[in-house]
């Protein structure tokens, strides 16, 4: 079975022995890094910690919301889909049916 040449780049690996970069003396790093690797061996030692930073999941948004019906974000899905072209007929008569069984609060409009 013979493989396929497909025309294209194709890696030019070195052979044992010949001139080029020695994997075990770092020198390869600069090239990889675009000559920064000291810079990142610096500061490497004092990027780790010793704990996970808390997260607090309690604190309260300082955004206000705005509306808070989910009638509003129906709409707002309503006119997504049509402007994307996708068919919101099922969608509105859900919308209607929810209007109708719940009333609508004009205040969050």
């Amino acid at each position: 079975v013979r493989a396929i040449e497909v025309p294209g780049w194709v890696p030019n690996f070195e052979e044992d022995g010949e001139e080029g970069y020695d994997v075990n003396d770092g020198s390869y790093e600069d090239d990889m890094y675009g000559g920064v690797s000291k810079n990142l061996k610096d500061v490497e030692g004092e990027s780790y910690r010793e704990e996970v930073p808390e997260t607090n999941f309690e604190e309260k948004s300082k955004v206000p919301h705005k509306g808070g019906s989910i009638l509003v974000l129906i709409d707002d899905l309503v006119n997504v889909g049509q402007t994307m072209g996708y068919d919101m007929t099922g969608c509105i008569k859900n919308m209607e049916e929810i209007i109708e069984s719940h009333g609508v609060d004009e205040s969050h409009r």
